[in-house]
């Protein structure tokens, strides 16, 4: 007669079995999910694909990355005539650059108006082995035309430039602020635009 304990252990080595069988199973998921890549000034549709959720789906909307550009804390705020205010409203210790990305949204032919289109949070910046979000005080600070917040739509047929900052803290991304610079500079990140089922990212520089 098997005892208790032995039933307690059987089940036990099952259920690890089982979760590992998991685990093994969302990595090989995780490794076989499709990634699109794109090239600066290619009109990219984000179609069915999305970022959180599939409530998210802006299917008709386009996105062209522009190009972007680096700056220092110093040269950001010269760049985009911020003044004292507004440096004291976006000064972080820990950030010393701005990577600011240039593009431009169109909503081609999505009628659903209603909703938020374009949701810029769920847009990151991917590097090797690094991401940074996009900075929604600086946002609006440079893009003083947009809604408040990082949502917005568009009417069919329409289209909008959009600057998108996205702070960087070097000790996210190398040992030391100069090693960060260069690796910006010499290895640009990609803006990512979806996440699910297809993951897009596009070039920035």
């Amino acid at each position: 007669m098997i005892s208790k304990k032995k039933i307690v252990i059987g089940i036990m080595i099952c259920l690890l079995i089982g979760s590992g069988i998991r685990i093994y199973a969302l990595n090989k998921k995780a490794e076989r999910q499709k990634k699109e890549y794109f090239q600066v000034n290619e009109t990219v549709e984000f179609g069915r694909d999305f970022n959180n959720s599939s409530d998210s789906i802006i299917d008709g909307y386009t996105v062209k990355v522009l190009g972007a550009e680096l700056f220092s804390m110093k040269e950001f705020y010269k760049n985009y005539n911020l003044v004292s205010e507004d440096e004291e409203l976006v000064e972080d210790t820990a950030v010393k650059y701005y990577y600011v990305v240039k593009a431009l949204f169109s909503n081609e032919d999505n009628e659903d108006v209603e909703k938020v289109g374009v949701n810029l949070s769920a847009m990151t910046l991917v590097g090797t082995d690094y991401s940074a979000v996009v900075n929604q005080m600086s946002y609006e600070l440079i893009n003083p035309d947009m809604p408040k917040g990082l949502g917005f739509s568009l009417l069919p047929g329409t289209s909008r430039e959009v600057l998108i900052p996205y702070a960087i803290i070097p000790d996210n991304i190398a040992a030391n602020e100069k090693k960060a610079y260069e690796t910006l500079k010499e290895n640009p990140p990609m803006f990512q635009i979806t996440s699910y089922p297809v993951k897009k990212l596009i070039e920035t520089n």
